[in-house]
């Protein structure tokens, strides 16, 4: 667990950093070019994504000055979210980065409908739901995910 999450006052401000950074046009711009299919092999594209979305990490936590033993997003989110739950500025400050109902976890009963789940455009910033990249509404759609962190 990063070190700084033992300190309410700067996970807030390690949050609101990180916040801050993704917001930047220069952010953007690196998540365009990781992204990019024709800058080198386009199957290593997550893996620019976590490298670029893990030194934005790195960036802000040294900013502040604080320490941390985790260097990806998701995993770092992860453990504000447990930490914080209740606490509701830090959660709005995330929620400015990231869906945060996407890290709140609800058991989905079998043979229940899908709940709603979006996907966050990477120039837009949008919410696209994920039904709606389907082709056929008489055919399922295969969702696979995993996480790299």
């Amino acid at each position: 667990m990063g070190d700084f999450l033992k300190d309410r006052d700067l996970t807030l401000k390690v949050a609101q950093k990180i916040a801050c950074l993704m917001k930047s046009e220069h952010f953007r711009k690196q998540l365009i070019d990781a992204a990019d299919p024709t800058k080198g092999d386009a199957s290593k594209i997550v893996a620019r994504l976590i490298e670029v979305r893990s030194k934005l990490i790195k960036d802000a936590v040294d900013e502040i000055g604080a320490s941390c033993n985790t260097n990806t997003f998701g995993s770092l989110n992860n453990q504000i979210l447990r930490q914080y739950t209740n606490d509701e500025e830090i959660v709005e400050v995330l929620s400015q980065t990231v869906n945060i109902e996407g890290y709140i976890v609800n058991k989905i009963e079998i043979g229940s409908p899908v709940p709603d789940i979006y996907l966050i455009d990477v120039e837009t910033r949008e919410n696209i739901p994920l039904l709606s990249l389907s082709t056929s509404e008489n055919k399922p759609l295969a969702f696979i995910a995993s996480s790299i962190s």
